[in-house]
């Protein structure tokens, strides 16, 4: 039988077997700047992926800048270390409030509700310098997390929502904009800081090295991780001499803080986020594709497109729902390591290691520089591997960097403590972009639902983490630092066994076979 060619009035044409608009043949035709030109759906979707990046770099930005403001937020609202880390608390607490929002990105316009969150962001961005009541800057922090964390949820949704099973690329630069924005965010802050911080009773200063070092074990447990990092940015930062120290020791002469400046820079920038996508208010966030089920009847002709759903192998609910709580968990690992390195590793290259307070902080530098290279590269190196492989690849080099850190630091191994904390940075840094786009790809779509699970337990890490290690590296050895990381990265080994495991028994949810039936 000939294929007969079937035209309807919106330029839709059905030749035989197959399905041709103006918009699919432009896509097959020519280049990305043709498809650009000559592909609404196309033009939209790199439209809104400039929006999402634009606002994944804010995210990291006034993540950035949470660390290197917090002394000059103890000025302002008059509190020592101890009290002040309320903040921060507040902050992560905000951060799980705010992940729940994504049961409500699914019931609602999800271009209004990123632009909603961006905006009311930047406003509480804007009200934090400001607010020099210690109740009132608790309150400011736990809404700023609660808006960065629905921020943070959208956008990731949004993301796999744009792009689908193409989005792997896609959202591995959009971590690499985070870290972008987390890397010059402080950069900004610095030259509105104060040239001197407040430091609370029990501050002890190391002559030798001129620097300031907070007894932890005047810290309360349930500080959140950026406490320790505002911790180590002050030791980094401020240099005096003994002279200058309060008979007290409790506050140094004070310089008038400019960190509003930041602030309203920082606020700006987020909430010209949030006014982008108002833009797109009026338009689904779903975009035109040919996954998409198209009924298309025609007055002329009786013609009708039936699309079904299959998958290569049948999947219970039971075991997709496992599969989410597993990635739940891995989450969960990936920020107590990501973050437990972070945190802890200037400190243990103070008291373990005995290096100065300088190479101390470089270390850290080390290791987010090269944990940004690593997602630079992902952008690349997922386009020619397989999701599992890489997550194989890199959990195994994981293990590998923490056990040889670890004996290198038995042995008290300069070098070798250099080369693993960069080798440990690169190591992780495309594993969560990489295990959420797998299981977008083959468990269940990442959108609001699930993005808050995902977000919600990765959240736990830096609640769970920085308790457990300053009790150990306190009471016992610095050594336990090594010993709980190199733990959560074989726990992560195992939660990789398990998405191998369910990857053999869950169906991709996105194979859609179209069948198409032109009767004349």
């Amino acid at each position: 039988m000939e294929p007969t060619a079937c035209n309807n009035e919106n330029g839709v044409s059905l030749l035989g077997n197959g399905i041709q608009t103006e918009s699919t043949e432009a896509t097959k035709t020519g280049g990305a700047l043709y498809k650009y030109r000559n592909n609404s759906s196309y033009r939209r979707k790199i439209q809104l992926s400039g929006c999402i990046g634009y606002l994944a770099f804010t995210l990291g930005w006034v993540k950035g800048q949470v660390g290197p403001s917090f002394p000059d937020i103890l000025q302002i609202t008059g509190t020592d270390l101890e009290r002040g880390s309320a903040f921060i608390t507040s902050f992560y607490v905000g951060r799980i409030v705010g992940s729940l929002s994504g049961v409500l990105y699914d019931r609602c316009n999800k271009h209004a509700f990123l632009a909603t969150v961006c905006i009311a962001n930047g406003i509480t961005v804007a009200l934090i310098p400001w607010c020099s009541m210690f109740e009132l800057m608790v309150t400011v922090y736990l809404f700023h997390g609660a808006f960065a964390a629905a921020m943070d949820v959208g956008s990731t949704a949004a993301s796999f929502s744009v792009w689908g099973r193409a989005s792997l690329v896609f959202y591995q630069a959009y971590q690499f904009l985070v870290s972008i924005g987390g890397i010059l965010s402080p950069l900004v802050v610095a030259p509105f800081l104060g040239k001197s911080a407040h430091f609370p009773m029990g501050t002890d200063f190391d002559e030798s090295n001129g620097v300031i070092v907070q007894n932890t074990t005047s810290l309360n447990s349930s500080n959140s991780v950026e406490l320790s990092n505002a911790i180590y940015t002050v030791m980094a930062n401020v240099t005096m001499n003994r002279s200058a120290v309060d008979a007290k020791g409790s506050e140094l002469p004070i310089e008038e803080s400019k960190l509003y400046i930041a602030y309203c820079i920082a606020a700006v920038l987020v909430s010209m986020s949030g006014i982008l996508f108002i833009v797109f208010c009026k338009t689904p966030m779903e975009p035109e594709s040919e996954e998409d089920e198209i009924f298309i009847q025609s007055k002329e002709n009786s013609t009708k497109m039936e699309i079904e759903t299959t998958s290569e192998r049948d999947s219970s609910n039971m075991a997709r729902n496992f599969a989410i709580f597993n990635i739940c968990v891995f989450s969960g690992l990936y920020t107590a390591v990501e973050l437990g390195m972070g945190n802890f590793l200037t400190v243990f290259c103070l008291r373990h290691m005995k290096w100065s307070k300088l190479n101390s902080v470089f270390a850290v530098s080390i290791f987010y520089l090269l944990f940004m290279v690593g997602r630079l590269f992902g952008i690349v190196i997922v386009k020619f591997f397989k999701s599992l492989k890489l997550l194989c690849f890199s959990m195994i080099m994981s293990i590998i960097s923490f056990s040889v850190l670890l004996v290198c630091a038995y042995y008290f191994s300069d070098i070798g403590v250099w080369i693993c904390t960069g080798a440990a940075g690169l190591s992780i840094s495309i594993l969560f972009p990489t295990a959420i786009s797998w299981t977008n790809k083959a468990i269940a779509p990442v959108l609001g639902t699930v993005s808050t699970l995902i977000f919600v337990t990765s959240y736990v890490g830096p609640f769970i983490n920085p308790p457990l290690l300053s009790f150990l590296m306190n009471s016992y050895d610095y050594m336990w630092f090594c010993y709980i990381l190199l733990l959560e990265c074989v726990l992560m080994l195992f939660t990789y066994l398990v998405m191998v495991w369910l990857g053999k028994k869950s169906s991709p949810h996105l194979d859609i076979v179209h069948k198409v039936e032109c009767d004349k």
